[in-house]
């Protein structure tokens, strides 16, 4: 999976037409919603999946201080996707996810800064009419 992330990365100039800025939430949401859902990164900004922890459980469930493999996979994988995620933003766009800490904050920061945007603009416009 983590090779997924990497050569979407890789491609991104052909595969995404716009950055994010204050003008074009609702497009750059779509085409991102659209790659990440093809290639099975959704779960990773819609909270679907969670990170696992960071250390093996014991046969008796007590955590060891054994770094688990899996955790290591996830923590890759999703540093891979917020690459990929910011490497779509404007620098305007760019400076509201500065010091998130996953795929999923960036996401959702994007989301509660954006989406908000696109909404007011479509009532205004609306009014406007």
């Amino acid at each position: 999976m983590v090779a997924t992330a990497v050569t979407l990365l890789a491609n991104l100039s052909s595969i995404i037409s716009v950055k994010l800025d204050d003008n074009n939430y609702p497009i750059w949401h779509f085409q991102l919603y659209s790659l990440l859902r093809g290639h099975g990164l959704l779960k990773f900004v819609d909270g679907t999946v969670s990170c696992p922890s960071q250390y093996t459980i014991s046969d008796d469930g007590s955590l060891t201080s054994t770094p688990s493999e899996d955790y290591e996979d996830w923590l890759e994988q999703d540093w891979n996707l917020a690459s990929l995620i910011t490497a779509t933003l404007s620098p305007e766009a760019l400076s509201h996810v500065v010091g998130c800490n996953s795929a999923l904050e960036v996401w959702t920061t994007l989301k509660d800064r954006y989406a908000t945007v696109s909404r007011a603009n479509v009532v205004q416009l609306k009014s406007n009419l």
